[in-house]
């Protein structure tokens, strides 16, 4: 995403939560330095964002420019992360604990009907319920 301002480092140098995320005490109530920020500069109270989180647009969680920052569900904050290239959880080949090729999936989904689960999964070295849940379309992407 291109942005019109440079990150604004909130200059601690250690964070309570990780991953560069600071919390402070604010009107009684402990929380992430960004979201008074975000509540601040928008002249909402912690109710007004009841529900919601305060995702960083720029990615850089130990950034506080206002302008850099929104509000949205955290379904959506996790949606960025996976649009942005950040999960861990990469999909098919790309995740180191895979068990199957992407030709290997293509043929489990070919051989749909054509021969049992059971034979499959003995055949790739997976179980029954992963054949069909890659044959429903529930498992693995590419």
């Amino acid at each position: 995403m291109k942005l019109n301002t440079p990150c604004q480092d909130h200059g601690r140098t250690r964070s309570i939560r990780g991953g560069g995320y600071v919390v402070v005490r604010y009107q009684g109530r402990t929380t992430s330095l960004h979201r008074v920020v975000f509540m601040e500069a928008n002249n909402l109270k912690p109710a007004d964002l009841e529900g919601l989180v305060v995702r960083h647009k720029c990615d850089n969680p130990r950034c506080i420019n206002p302008e850099h920052l929104e509000s949205g569900t955290q379904q959506e904050n996790m949606n960025d992360m996976i649009s942005r290239g950040r999960s861990s959880k990469r999909p098919g080949e790309k995740n180191h604990q895979a068990k199957l090729k992407l030709r290997d999936v293509e043929i489990i989904r070919e051989m749909k009907g054509k021969c049992t689960q059971a034979e499959l999964a003995m055949k790739f070295h997976v179980s029954q319920k992963q054949i069909s849940r890659i044959q429903r379309g529930e498992r693995w992407r590419s």
